[in-house]
């Protein structure tokens, strides 16, 4: 468990990932970040929650926000620029679900848009993130 909580510790205080894996956590290996990224898609796309599927498969679908990294909190699907650590995000976006397979985007850092459909939200979100 030390392991874990140390591990934990040492990203959100931004230890870059080679230097956590060869200094803190031993057990990790450094990886392709587009591979990692990938992989939490998969989970989304495969396990994520049923109220979300119709954005997460309208972004997934999006070669630009494909390329970002998904996370979900709170109920919402938050994508975040693959570079940006979690705790330091400069370019990141959130779809708040409004009803039935509807969502509004918000771009960090400015205001929540109106409902949207699932494609049209991916759609609004991806011209924002494709100027990151």
């Amino acid at each position: 468990m030390d392991d874990v909580v140390n591990t934990l510790r040492a990203w959100q205080d931004d230890l870059p990932l080679r230097d956590l894996c060869s200094d803190v956590a031993r057990y990790l290996q450094a990886g392709d970040v587009q591979a990692a990224t990938e992989t939490l898609w998969g989970v989304l796309t495969d396990s994520g929650e049923p109220f979300l599927h119709a954005i997460v498969t309208a972004a997934a679908a999006n070669e630009t926000l494909r390329a970002l990294r998904p996370w979900v909190s709170h109920g919402t699907l938050h994508l975040l620029h693959a570079a940006d650590s979690v705790h330091g995000v400069r370019r990141g976006l959130a779809f708040h679900p409004a009803g039935e397979a509807t969502f509004r985007v918000h771009i960090y850092d400015g205001p929540i848009g109106p409902v949207e459909d699932a494609a049209t939200a991916a759609t609004t979100a991806a011209a924002t993130a494709a100027t990151w």
